[in-house]
């Protein structure tokens, strides 16, 4: 079986088959998110970099790297927004980053993230967390851009966060 490479978190589409939607929104001071990486708004309202596993809001997925700009609002960030109807793509690892051979209990469920805090920073779904308040994404498929089989190793998949963690689609 094959070892799927590991790459960024990617927008794909929506379930409509159109573009997934991009907003550029200011971007707070210093951020140097990479592209890929979960962005949120800070308190002061720029939108910042996720640094936790289980974030309580996702705003969306850097469609480019941050600025690293100051002060804030010196540029706009490029970003993918979490929606519950945009598909994006990412690698499923295990716990701690490790390696995950694909199994077909993989796919129809909700799993947690999980963040490579080396660089690049990249972000992952994590098949080790099913159930439970960290979960974030709900996975619909393989991803049909890498050619792949279940029992693969890291396999590349077409999920959605889920909509109680999208920070725009709160309720009071």
């Amino acid at each position: 079986m094959a070892t799927i490479a590991k790459d960024i978190i990617l927008a794909r589409m929506t379930l409509h088959g159109g573009p997934p939607p991009l907003l550029y929104v200011p971007e707070a001071a210093s951020v140097a998110v990479a592209k890929g990486g979960l962005v949120q708004f800070n308190a002061a309202g720029y939108v910042a970099e996720i640094t936790s596993d289980t974030p309580a809001r996702i705003y969306g997925v850097a469609a480019e790297a941050g600025h690293n700009s100051t002060p804030a609002g010196t540029d706009d960030l490029a970003v993918f927004l979490v929606t519950p109807e945009v598909i994006f793509e990412a690698n499923i690892l295990a716990t701690a980053l490790a390696d995950r051979v694909n199994v077909a209990a993989d796919l129809g469920v909700v799993m947690a993230i999980q963040r490579d805090t080396a660089a690049p920073n990249r972000w992952y779904l994590n098949a080790s967390t099913k159930a439970g308040a960290n979960i974030r994404a709900f996975v619909h498929r393989l991803s049909t851009n890498v050619t792949q089989v279940v029992g693969d190793t890291n396999v590349r998949v077409w999920f959605t966060f889920l909509p109680n963690w999208i920070e725009f689609a709160g309720t009071s």
